[in-house]
């Protein structure tokens, strides 16, 4: 093998003389020269884990992995998928980081990579043997880039939605953002940078607002019993309109208006005529109030009106709330972790 690859290399030095300096009237072509250094430095170059990038692929059809080779550093991808109905991707379900002692030999904690002759064979640390092929670089970065966008962007709705519970940032932009990306195969740790840094700009622009929203709602709930209307009024008519989950704090401030003082609630339709379903959706799951709202004396028309809706169409508006937390409920992302 030795013997093979010297021959090799002293038959393309020898090709590659006669191409650049045989013909003095022409010069020396810049392109000739960049093939001449690149093919150089690759047969020159000892055999095992060098200073070239590699990248290979487990070909078993039900465990994927992916290997990246790059200055004697070597990195296992275990990959997976995610599914949901708005699209699908690839996952990273676990990252290793591997050390070479030697040409033919790199370990890490979950993987060894073995070097024999021409072919790499990857082992788990359960002793599972895993048969690699090589990849092409921008396949390989491709996916890892994929996986790394959604994975981030899932992880940004987690932290939002736990940190701001009336409020709810969708998992899914992860795939729209994927697909409007316009350079999906650059360098692996180039696209970390960049999806990290437009992560922390998502993040720090949404708390701040919705962090204004929480405190303009904990102000009407610690105040409702106290403060007068106007001020009331005024606080609210800051926050968004809108149903939950999406943004609940218009919702929940009406809420806590209406149970504090119920007449809140029909001047409240006095003073937001455009949005009466939301003012109606925010009081209508509470038998209580209900009953409170019905004995409010005056405000007549405001009263049959509401009291007609919440009648006829009590039964759609709970089906409908409760089908649309089913559904939530039923999209959170999933990984197919392979066995």
């Amino acid at each position: 093998m030795q013997l093979l690859h010297s021959s090799l290399k002293t038959k393309l030095i020898f090709n590659l003389q006669q191409d650049l300096f045989v013909m003095p009237n022409y010069g020396k072509y810049p392109i000739h020269l960049k093939l001449f250094c690149t093919l150089i430095s690759l047969f020159l170059s000892p055999p095992g884990f060098g200073q070239h990038s590699t990248f290979l692929k487990t070909t078993g059809k039900k465990h994927l992995h992916y290997i990246v080779c790059r200055n004697d550093k070597v990195i296992v991808y275990k990959m997976g998928s995610y599914f949901d109905k708005a699209g699908s991707g690839p996952a990273i379900l676990k990252t290793d980081t591997l050390t070479c002692t030697n040409t033919d030999e790199c370990n890490g904690k979950f993987f060894t990579l073995l070097k024999r002759g021409p072919s790499y064979t990857l082992i788990s640390d359960k002793g599972k043997k895993f048969k690699t092929e090589v990849e092409h670089d921008s396949i390989v970065t491709t996916e890892l880039n994929h996986a790394y966008c959604l994975k981030s962007y899932f992880d940004l709705s987690d932290q939002l939605n736990k940190e701001f519970t009336l409020y709810h940032y969708t998992f899914r932009n992860g795939y729209y953002v994927w697909e409007k990306h316009s350079n999906k195969s650059i360098r692996h740790d180039e696209f970390v940078v960049q999806i990290n840094r437009e992560i922390t700009r998502i993040y720090d622009s949404i708390s701040q607002m919705q962090t204004a929203f929480l405190n303009t709602t904990n102000f009407i709930t610690a105040h409702a019993g106290q403060a007068s209307y106007t001020i009331l009024k005024d606080s609210i008519s800051s926050l968004p309109i809108d149903h939950r989950p999406d943004n609940g704090y218009f919702d929940e401030s009406v809420y806590q208006m209406a149970k504090a003082n119920p007449e809140y609630f029909y001047k409240l339709l006095q003073d937001f005529p455009s949005h009466k379903v939301f003012l109606y959706f925010a009081v209508d799951h509470d038998k209580k109030l209900i009953k409170s709202l019905r004995q409010i004396e005056g405000y007549d028309d405001l009263k049959r009106e509401f009291l007609k809706e919440y009648k006829t169409n009590r039964g759609m508006l709970y089906r409908t709330l409760g089908g649309y937390a089913v559904t939530i409920g039923l999209i959170t992302w999933l990984i197919a972790a392979q066995p």
